[in-house]
């Protein structure tokens, strides 16, 4: 199979078996919890009275590993906003990027919309958060989100990410760019993943990866943030366009290290695994314009 050959290429084989292994595993669910309209602790209660099974996350603290539920739109208060699906590794990706009251985020691809909502709730009612994905479709998405949590500092729009937007030129404090990928982080749920990945279309993703960063990264004001993430493994999409990215451009990588200790995050990046860490497989990276 193409896809062990390709993991190969970045693990051992007792890595590789983890990750596979992951693939069949029943994962429970995680959500975040709004705490912008309760706390941790109420919906952790809230979902026990109601026979659902709760877990801390041990990577966010907001973060709940929920399963014993038949439909998430069922689960007592996700209609009313008070938490959202979302891994801990997307949230650790938001929680990266630093951001504070009063910011312009840039979220450029977006759907279905959790680090938006991350975002919208740290940048406050004082800051904006431009969502963006390819097509009206995602963006439907985003909205649905957005709406339930009664967010009002979000605005969605339908824009492709490697298309200048002129007006936003130096404009923002922080972009997430979390980009298309292979998503060999996220197999175990999509399993078409395993049997259509070959090495010919994780380079073209690379250089898809590059051509929106190349856009994405003028938004970005000096002295601001930058976070490139995928939920993919594979260092062609990762390491390499790390590199490649700081040689080319006015940003240097900044420590991770605080958000996810013990992972080597001092470098300006991060890979989690599925089946190592308590997460999807996940890569995060961490820039600051230098000018």
């Amino acid at each position: 199979m193409e896809l062990v050959e390709i993991l190969l290429q970045d693990y051992d084989r007792e890595t590789v078996d983890r990750i596979l292994g992951s693939s069949y595993e029943m994962r429970p669910t995680s959500i975040r919890v709004n705490t912008d309209r309760i706390s941790v602790d109420e919906v952790e209660r809230k979902l026990e009275a109601a026979g659902i099974e709760t877990v801390r996350g041990s990577l966010n603290d907001t973060s709940l590993l929920i399963k014993g539920y038949d439909y998430v739109r069922r689960i007592p208060g996700f209609m009313d906003g008070e938490f959202v699906v979302q891994d801990q590794s997307s949230c650790l990706a938001v929680r990266a990027a630093g951001i504070q009251n009063g910011d312009l985020v840039v979220d450029v691809c977006a759907a279905p919309g959790g680090k938006t909502m991350y975002a919208a709730s740290l940048a406050g009612q004082t800051g904006r958060v431009i969502s963006r994905d390819l097509t009206e479709n995602k963006t439907e998405l985003i909205e649905e989100n957005v709406d339930r949590l009664g967010l009002t500092n979000v605005t969605v729009e339908a824009w492709d990410a490697r298309d200048l937007d002129e007006n936003l030129v130096g404009k923002a404090d922080v972009v997430i760019a979390d980009l298309p990928c292979s998503g060999l982080g996220i197999m175990g749920r999509k399993n078409d993943i395993k049997y259509n990945v070959t090495g010919d279309s994780i380079d073209e993703l690379a250089q898809l990866q590059r051509d929106i960063l190349d856009t994405v990264s003028r938004y970005v004001k000096t002295g601001g943030t930058l976070v490139y993430s995928t939920c993919t493994i594979d260092s062609r999409e990762n390491q390499n366009n790390v590199k490649w990215f700081a040689e080319n451009h006015d940003f240097e990588t900044v420590s991770i290290d605080e958000i996810v200790p013990g992972h080597g995050g001092d470098k300006g990046y991060v890979t989690l695994l599925q089946g190592v860490d308590e997460c999807d497989g996940f890569f995060i990276s961490k820039f600051v314009r230098t000018k």
